[in-house]
């Protein structure tokens, strides 16, 4: 074993095997080392030379080593071998150096307890099979308390071979009822498919054997997955409790009925003592004396570091909340020096392969964390930084030099290419959560792309600032994949870059809100053919803000200001679909320079300026009457969604906390008991299985249930969905699980990233859903205002007048519709994406409607009479595009003002290629004469 500092090897033979005496790195006098027997029985192959440190107690001498109280380790370095063989003849020591392997998981190995890196050269090679064994037998007599708690630790790499349930570190008992701890692999006889799992034993013929992880998660091993993994167990003597670690996260953790008894039996490495062996290259194993934290457990790397500590640092999440960390599960460091690339993308690439995909969340603490090239996130991962200013990525200087082959530091996208980069398009990656961080492409890289977000149906950004410390860059947000969208960015900002943002291809549209561009160098936002709808656009650019090119593009811009501008530009350039409210600009030549498609076939154009500076509304091309005699939108009142700043983690409440409510097996009466509890923020732990049987009931106090991308629903034998079915259905829908029925009406509650099977409002309170989707959302009384942002279902019902404000909205449905039923309700909707075939919205009995920026996609098999929006004796204004393939509505629009119908269909749309246009249809039988 190589630890660096002066070593003294002092070889005592014997019968039963090698005695090691070294001087430790710290320079403890060998004297003062304890020693370890590792014996071997005659028919072993491995080499007995392995060495084992033992840290122990050293009163007054200066010296830390005893603060890990770490009790024995084996390195299985070369130099371990090379120095017995030249003492110990065969068999006890093989010729061959096929024991050994170069294959190892780093060439550094870190130890967080002492805080120093030393090189890592082999590793263990073992050969067994559950037939027979060549384990390493360490006799650790007098080194471990018949009490203490205990830690094992290893890097493992099963081969292909490693067949059978075998032990792959343990320690193992002398009598009968001694105790058993050990790291194993479970054979799953199925297509060579392995699992690490862990055993434990408090006397002979308790043994329980548990696979850690998910059945096709990162943890399970197969003929086409081999990777070192680090495994870790560990058992704390005060609570009982036996806990395992697959690469330093938390997999699976139980409580014992009685404790565990070490005696003198032997620590065995590659197998057990009788006949159970492995087939697995094993590295770096290591004994401590007390429950070792994950930050603390050993790690192997490709460079070398001191001084690095892995304890997270991160308040943005209660520890207890299933959520990973990138320091203290992945080994980031965030120190601004060490390279944090690789640490990042390993992170990723776990959560990616992790079983549920969509309940995944990654904390990146706060600090500064260097990158030397692209790291990569695919679809269903949550990504929360601590806040702009406390959690960087920072981009090496120097790092991404060619803008003529740019790279982003951050690609989320399960496309695994650049934008373009493939012939096929994608419209599944789905659920990409970015919060809170600042990306920042440094300096000298004009080929970088701060940040290119590809997701679908759901997904935001928010909190987000992309910065180019010397401006230079190509793109600060790209949008380019192939059917990027929709999702939703808010409160983003960018600073520097040739262009801000940039998005491309007529699916599947974006909504922004409180966007943030600056020092742009050639344009602010630039749109290629999709639909964005934006409100709150800051610009401050010489530049122009927004150019649109292509007639099929749709830009929906409210409530925004486009200052600085150059005399030489116009504000906004627009060949397509343009509608703008309450616009300010200020410097440019115009505030709109508009192409306008005169006709369709053959296509003639005309140009149109606006010089402003102010556009009270601007409606470009044409719009589409129904009834009234209306000249605008409506322009419905518009309201922030409520966005409290979330309290202390140490203020938020576990629901586990109320474990000792379930009744049975339903846990419903949990999460009400913490309803209950007066708590103002209580949360479902991510990954948490849960059988719910009774209804729950939301009240003040609570201000926040919040989960972690996790749906509650009912258990599968008081309902479930057997066969599709249309949403006017009464029977077979499930009934209301949540219902939010506070009297106050002054409250308001917020879903967090928690999804429901039916969630019924029964209260004039406010309630808002952020990514927080109801399959089916029903009202029990008028009155109560909605905010929902991010959200998607199919089977709304507001039953009852009340105010509604959406941002990115995504209901889309097989079944017959309509997926929103609105009986009177006053309904808001930036962004607005839906497809299939059908209907998606009914308006009646007095309602509101005004959805801008919308996004249609017809597919399938679509009734004649079927429309994609229908308003009876109610109020509307719509701006919507259509992707028009080999499936369209013959009635986009069917207006009924008493016993007058009105029918749009696709002869009265602005017609681009496959993109059909509505600039604007507005109704409103209040105008009629």
């Amino acid at each position: 074993m190589r630890l660096g500092g002066s070593e003294e090897r002092n070889p005592v033979g014997g019968a039963t095997g090698v005695r090691y005496i070294r001087r430790s790195a710290d320079g403890i006098p060998a004297s003062l080392i304890q020693t370890v027997n590792i014996l071997r029985k005659p028919t072993m192959r491995i080499a007995p030379l392995f060495s084992a440190l033992l840290a122990t107690v050293i009163s007054g001498s200066g010296v830390t080593v005893a603060r890990s109280q770490e009790i024995a380790r084996w390195s299985f370095e070369q130099s371990d071998k090379a120095t017995g063989s030249a003492k110990i003849s065969s068999p006890r020591v093989p010729a061959a150096t096929s024991e050994f392997s170069t294959d190892v998981p780093g060439a550094w190995l870190y130890d967080p307890l002492t805080k120093r890196s030393r090189t890592n050269t082999a590793s263990a090679k073992f050969n067994g099979s559950d037939q027979k064994s060549d384990a390493v037998i360490a006799d650790l007599k007098g080194t471990i308390k018949s009490d203490q708690s205990l830690t094992i630790e290893a890097f493992i790499k099963p081969s292909q071979q490693a067949g059978g349930n075998s032990w792959l570190v343990g320690k193992s008992r002398a009598a009968a009822d001694g105790g058993e701890l050990a790291l194993q692999l479970v054979y799953l006889n199925n297509a060579n498919q392995t699992w690490h799992g862990a055993e434990v034993s408090t006397k002979v013929g308790s043994a329980n054997r548990f696979p850690v992880g998910h059945y096709s998660s990162s943890t399970r091993l197969d003929s086409d997955v081999s990777a070192w993994r680090h495994l870790a167990v560990s058992y704390d003597a005060g609570s009982k409790q036996v806990t395992a670690w697959v690469d330093y996260h938390l997999s699976h953790s139980i409580k014992l009925d009685e404790p565990l008894k070490w005696d003198a039996g032997s620590f065995l490495i590659g197998g057990r003592a009788d006949h159970w062996g492995t087939a697995s290259l094993i590295d770096e194993v290591r004994i401590v004396g007390r429950v070792l934290e994950p930050s603390e457990f050993q790690r192997a790397r490709a460079d070398e570091i001191q001084g690095v500590s892995f304890a997270s640092n991160q308040t943005v999440v209660p520890r207890d909340a299933g959520c990973l960390d990138a320091k203290e599960h992945f080994g980031a460091v965030g120190d601004g020096r060490t390279d944090d690339t690789a640490a990042l993308n390993a992170a990723f690439s776990h959560l990616t392969s992790r079983v549920p995909l969509a309940y995944n969340t990654l904390i990146i603490p706060p600090g500064e964390y260097l990158i030397s090239g692209t790291l990569y996130c695919s679809r269903f991962i949550d990504v929360k930084g601590a806040g702009p200013d406390k959690t960087i990525l920072r981009l090496k200087d120097n790092a991404f030099t060619d803008p003529q082959s740019p790279q982003p530091v951050l690609r989320m996208s399960s496309t695994n290419g650049a934008p373009g980069s493939h012939d096929w398009v994608n419209g599944s990656s789905i659920s990409l959560y970015l919060d809170g961080l600042t990306i920042n492409t440094g300096r000298n890289n004009p080929g970088a792309k701060a940040l290119e977000y590809h997701s679908n149906n759901l997904g935001r950004l928010e909190n987000v600032v992309l910065r180019s410390d010397d401006g230079r860059g190509v793109l600060g947000l790209d949008l380019t994949h192939h059917d990027v969208g929709p999702a939703l960015v808010k409160k983003v900002r960018i600073n520097g870059f040739e262009t801000g943002v940039a998005i491309r291809y007529q699916e599947y549209s974006m909504t922004f809100e409180d966007l943030t561009l600056q020092g742009q160098s050639v344009v602010g936002f630039r749109n290629q053919g999709n639909i964005v709808a934006i409100r709150g656009l800051t610009s401050l650019n010489s530049v122009p803000a927004i150019i649109s090119e292509g007639a099929n593009s749709m830009v929906v811009l409210l409530d925004s200001s486009l200052k600085g501008g150059g005399p030489q530009h116009s504000a906004i350039q627009c060949d397509g679909g343009l509608y703008c409210l309450r616009v300010d600009t200020a410097g440019y030549s115009s505030a709109i320079k508009k192409r306008i498609l005169a006709n369709q076939d053959p296509a003639t154009w005309k140009d149109e300026k606006i010089l402003g500076p102010k556009i009270d509304e601007y409606i470009g091309d044409r719009m589409i009457a129904g009834h009234g005699d209306g000249k605008g939108a409506l322009k419905l009142p518009i309201k922030p969604t409520p966005d409290p700043p979330l309290p202390p983690v140490s203020e938020w409440v576990n629901v586990l906390k109320f474990i000792d409510h379930q009744k049975g097996d339903d846990f419903s009466p949990v999460i009400q008991a913490a309803v209950d509890s007066g708590a103002k923020l209580i949360y479902v732990p991510a990954n948490l299985r849960m059988t719910l049987r009774t209804p729950i009931r939301l009240h003040a106090p609570l201000e926040r249930l919040m989960g972690f991308g996790g749906e509650l629903n009912w258990s599968g034998d008081v309902w479930k969905e057997d066969k599709p079915r249309n949403q006017t259905d009464l029977d077979g829908v499930p009934s209301a699980l949540l219902i939010y029925d506070e009297p106050n009406p002054e409250h308001t509650l917020i879903l967090d990233r928690l999804g429901c099977v039916h969630l019924q409002h029964a209260s004039k309170a406010t309630l808002v859903l952020r990514s927080s989707t109801s399959n089916r959302y029903t009202t029990a009384v008028a009155g109560g205002q909605l905010f929902g942002e991010d959200i998607a279902g199919a089977d709304w019902h507001f039953d009852h007048p009340q105010s509604v404000w959406v941002r990115q909205w995504n209901p889309e449905s097989h079944a017959t519709g309509p997926c929103i039923h609105s009986k009177g309700a006053t309904i808001w909707s930036l962004g607005f994406k839906t497809e299939y075939e059908s209907q998606k919205f009914l308006a009646e009995a007095g309602a509101s409607t005004e959805i801008l920026g919308g996004f249609i996609y017809p597919i399938g098999e679509i009734p004649a009479d079927r429309p994609i929006f229908e308003n009876r004796n109610s109020r509307i204004s719509l701006i919507y595009g259509a992707s028009i393939y080999h499936a369209n509505h013959k009635v986009h629009i069917r207006d009924i003002q008493g016993s007058v119908t009105k029918d749009i269909g696709s002869e009265s749309l602005n017609w681009a290629g496959s993109r059909a246009r509505v600039d604007l249809f507005r109704s409103d039988p209040r105008e009629q004469p």
